[in-house]
């Protein structure tokens, strides 16, 4: 579906704007970006612009042919909404739901500037006047996938006919291309399961079979081709079909809830993914969902929902805060793009977990850098597998690493979780654990600790989680004692027993499930705190005296 963005906004007049752009700070932010990311030596060119009023609400450069960058209009947002290195920008080949992207960023900056707002957003004057080439490395996945596909010719050559459709045929819709590129990724189904058959108004009965299809990834390409197309456009169809798509020939749509279903159930892919609502989450626990996922090295089907419409697409990759998109648009303007209220403005969601029932769940060589994390063996809901010998290298760089685990089930004297101090098994061993019965709260001083989690071929249990916290705010002088606190769970009052009972605890810190300082309280007359006031869930309480930290788990109900 080819499609012209033209910017549309409610007719509103502005008042006064107190954060107009200088658009030579627009153009020497595209540069220094552009320079830092090693993407081009090429002199930046303005290529697309939203404007509305005589005001432009953000602005595209092109560094010739290798990459783009989107940049902000208003300087109380982020100067940086999104960038490329993979090609130029098209203006011709603006998708759906980069038109929804788009658009809902326009209402932001729209909004912004109706508040007369005098905040100016850091990001600018970093960018403007100090930007170093020696910044602290980025956090990142590079992109997952290599397919650049597309829902129109060739690649619905298997969709219902229909004389106005490309091709004569009806689009294949975003939501197959999605999770087709998903598949190929996966490599995954050889065969279906099951069939499907739904009404469709206008071609009455669709029936398809996946159990008796066969999913040729081996003739499958990255660019679909005279000898690729016949494999992939089944695999196109057969996505449409298991979701009861509604075909047409403008464009064909279905829903998230029924690509997560068809995932499992006709194609085979583990029972333990889910729909997950960004609603649902703050931002950092958002990203952390969507970082996770794209470290074990599972693409994600993400959608998002706009006054427009929807649209679905593919996060495969990320590069600190900015989520790179594929979206199924033959490639065009595929990169790296920011995910939070100003896109999107009606909901997002993500399927996570989805990867083959066969495949492993853990591997060696896992590293951890964040300063907290939550983690797990990887086996989520399922029972972890026999045989199996995964790793994790845990390596913050800001001081001593406090381990907690929060849930433990393995096969006793079998199935063993070894934890050491320092980078590989060499390390200081810290303590070895199976079983059922909680590991005590761990503390590496040198700053590095080392897991590895062996099984047998035998019996199995529902594995581990746990989580890390570095640093502890400067506490790294403190002993660290396992702590005793009751009840456990608990709802309203939280006792703390230490050793010794004259020992004065100066001040408690409570450290959510994935290591985030959320309080900082002191304790009564008999040693307790309140904490009626948090909401359930498991935290980390550290309680400080003159020459101890007293640490422990606490649920709170």
């Amino acid at each position: 579906m080819k499609r012209i963005f033209t910017l549309v906004l409610s007719v509103i007049m502005f008042g006064a704007i107190a954060q107009k752009v200088d658009v030579a700070d627009t153009k020497r932010i595209a540069q220094t970006f552009i320079q830092s990311k090693n993407i081009s030596s090429d002199l930046v060119q303005i290529v697309h612009h939203g404007v509305y009023e005589g005001d432009t609400l953000y602005y595209v450069y092109n560094a010739g042919s290798d990459g783009f960058v989107i940049v902000s209009g208003e300087y109380s947002l982020p100067p940086v909404l999104a960038w490329s290195d993979e090609d130029r920008f098209y203006s011709e080949h603006i998708n759906p739901g980069l038109e929804m992207w788009l658009m809902m960023y326009a209402e932001t900056a729209k909004a912004s500037m109706e508040s007369k707002s005098s905040f100016r957003h850091p990001e600018w004057d970093i960018i403007l006047y100090d930007y170093s080439g020696n910044k602290e490395k980025e956090k990142g996945v590079s992109p997952l996938l290599s397919a650049r596909w597309n829902q129109d010719t060739y690649y619905n050559d298997q969709c219902p006919e229909h004389s106005a459709g490309p091709n004569g045929h009806c689009y294949a819709g975003c939501v197959a291309t999605a999770m087709s590129m998903v598949m190929y990724y996966h490599k995954y189904p050889v065969h279906g399961q099951g069939s499907n058959s739904y009404y469709h108004p206008y071609y009455t009965t669709i029936t398809e079979s996946f159990a008796d299809a066969t999913y040729d990834w081996g003739s499958m390409t990255d660019v679909i081709n005279y000898n690729s197309k016949d494999a992939i456009a089944l695999l196109m169809y057969h996505c449409g079909v298991s979701v009861d798509m509604y075909y047409t020939p403008t464009g064909s749509s279905a829903t998230t809830i029924d690509a997560a279903w068809a995932f499992q159930h006709n194609f085979n892919y583990r029972g333990t993914l889910k729909v997950e609502y960004k609603n649902g989450y703050d931002e950092y626990d958002w990203r952390f969902i969507l970082n996770n996922e794209l470290e074990e090295n599972r693409p994600v089907f993400y959608s998002g929902y706009g006054d427009g419409g929807g649209h679905a697409f593919v996060c495969d990759g990320y590069s600190d805060t900015l989520y790179h998109f594929n979206w199924g648009w033959g490639g065009y303007n595929n990169g790296y793009f920011r995910l939070n209220d100003m896109s999107f403005s009606l909901g997002q969601t993500a399927i996570v977990g989805v990867a083959p029932e066969t495949a492993d769940y853990c591997f060696s060589g896992r590293e951890y850098n964040d300063t907290s994390r939550t983690f797990s063996d990887g086996s989520d809901a399922s029972y972890y597998w026999n045989n199996t010998d995964c790793s994790w290298l845990i390596q913050p760089s800001n001081g001593p690493v406090v381990l907690t685990f929060t849930s433990f089930n393995t096969e006793a004297g079998k199935d063993i979780v070894r934890v050491y101090e320092g980078t590989d098994e060499t390390g200081q061993l810290l303590g070895e654990y199976s079983g059922t019965s909680m590991p005590p709260v761990l503390e590496a001083t040198s700053g590095s600790i080392f897991i590895t989690f062996i099984t047998d071929s035998f019996n199995q249990g529902h594995g581990w989680t746990a989580m890390y916290t570095s640093g502890l705010a400067g506490l790294e002088d403190k002993i660290l004692i396992d702590g005793l606190y009751y009840p456990n769970p608990a709802q309203n009052e939280l006792f703390i027993e230490t050793p010794d009972p004259g020992e004065i605890i100066n001040e408690v810190r409570i450290y959510t499930f994935d290591g985030k300082l959320c309080s900082k309280t002191y304790v009564t007359k008999n040693n307790s705190i309140d904490i009626s006031s948090l909401p359930q869930g498991v935290y980390l309480i550290v309680s400080l005296t003159d020459t101890h930290k007293y640490v422990g788990r606490v649920i709170k109900e």
